[in-house]
């Protein structure tokens, strides 16, 4: 008796590699290593990070890609281009022991103050898998 192959789906492009613009741009909160403490992080490189990267002038543009800017001026526009673009809230920060509320320049003065948190949330926001495709059960049974 012959044996009949089981038909096999084709592999998906959206539900592997598609991401919703919505949550690239108005971002997604992540959890900080089970303090209490959340970011809400837009993807590097969504639309209005773009837009405000290439909104720089030619020269700097260049000097950050080649990473020959001065470490101080580089962190400086990288803090501030994050801080309108791709760190978007908090919950549960602080500062000194005392409650910190979130701010664009609050944002901007922690990202440049601590390279460190300024790495983290870069590296959250590379994170592919927070940005996916949600897809409605029904579409996911199918």
């Amino acid at each position: 008796m012959a044996t009949v192959e089981e038909k096999k789906a084709p592999f998906s492009l959206k539900k592997e590699f598609g991401t919703d613009n919505k949550l690239e741009e108005e971002g997604v909160w992540i959890e900080l290593d089970g303090h209490g403490a959340r970011i809400k992080v837009a993807r590097a490189g969504n639309r209005n990070f773009k837009k405000a990267f290439t909104a720089l002038s030619p020269q700097v543009r260049r000097q950050l890609e080649r990473g020959t800017l001065p470490e101080n001026q580089a962190a400086e526009i990288t803090s501030r281009l994050m801080a309108e673009h791709i760190l978007l809230d908090w919950e549960g920060l602080a500062e000194n022991d005392e409650p910190l509320p979130y701010s664009k320049d609050a944002a901007r003065r922690m990202l440049f103050t601590y390279p460190e948190f300024r790495s983290r949330v870069f590296e959250e926001s590379q994170t592919t898998e927070y940005y996916r495709l949600r897809e409605k059960e029904e579409d996911l049974k199918n």
